[in-house]
């Protein structure tokens, strides 16, 4: 009986620094699934360092996929992250895939990560609205905004798409007129702090 021997140094960095890609991916439906699933497993275990998707699809949507892969597994931040609601019996607003797909597709151009819920129902929205940056939960022919999980307003459901993408907007200028942290200096004062003892 032989014990499995742990991979060497070689083998370790050879694995780390892999690229990976699956090359005979599909359609933008089953090619993001194959790919998500196949990709997926390999980041998980922490295998390679570049990731390539293949879809039958324009090349924008290969790079879009490919980043969601990463955000969904916490190895980078970008852009908005959308959580919506499936589609149940409770769902208080007619087109709401329309209304996640259009908020989605008019927010895309934003790079500072964002965490935003948009909710088809008062039973589960005000939940999610809770734990995201801006939210929206729907009611019969209303929408209620959520910022950082407080009420804001009531909008009509016509404006909603409209009045989310507004206040999304305000929330990424307030975010980039925060004053940022020279982490250069800090690190420096830091240094220079620890040295003096």
């Amino acid at each position: 009986m032989y014990a499995e021997a742990e991979p060497s140094k070689f083998e370790r960095a050879a694995l780390r620094w892999l690229a990976r890609y699956v090359t005979e991916a599909g359609t933008s439906f089953s090619g993001t699934v194959k790919s998500s699933i196949g990709l997926g497993i390999l980041l998980h275990e922490g295998i390679g360092d570049t990731i390539r998707v293949s879809l039958a699809a324009e090349p924008q949507e290969e790079v879009r996929v490919a980043w969601e892969i990463v955000k969904s597994l916490g190895l980078r931040t970008r852009g908005v992250t959308v959580v919506a609601c499936p589609t149940c019996g409770r769902l208080d607003v007619d087109n709401f895939v329309g209304i996640v797909t259009e908020i989605e597709r008019r927010l895309a151009h934003i790079e500072e990560p964002l965490h935003l819920s948009i909710m088809g129902c008062a039973v589960n929205g005000p939940g999610e609205a809770h734990d995201s940056q801006l939210g929206i939960t729907f009611g019969r022919g209303v929408g209620m905004i959520f910022k950082d999980g407080v009420p804001m307003r009531k909008v009509a459901g016509e404006n909603i798409v409209e009045a989310f993408v507004m206040e999304t907007e305000k929330l990424l200028a307030d975010i980039q007129n925060q004053p940022q942290i020279n982490t250069d200096l800090s690190n420096t004062i830091e240094s220079v702090l620890l040295n003096q003892r």
